[in-house]
């Protein structure tokens, strides 16, 4: 019983600790560092995605035109 309390405690304060504006600041800072650390490794797969992508919707635009084509004809 008395150990729950304790962790309450230790709960409160870390709660306590993380509202205050330079804890805030400091995780803000880590975080935005994580995400464009991230950003900079997967640009290179972004890049290849959006090719990829727009390869696949013009390949797919020429083959309904080429199905219009047949049925015209």
């Amino acid at each position: 019983m008395n150990c729950k309390k304790e962790n309450n405690i230790v709960i409160e304060l870390l709660l306590n600790y993380l509202k205050e504006d330079e804890v805030k600041e400091g995780i803000k800072d880590v975080v935005k560092s994580l995400l464009e650390i991230i950003i900079l490794e997967l640009y290179p797969y972004i890049f290849y995605f959006i090719l990829i992508l727009i390869f696949h919707i013009l390949l797919t635009v020429y083959i309904i035109y080429i199905i219009f084509k047949k049925i015209e004809n």
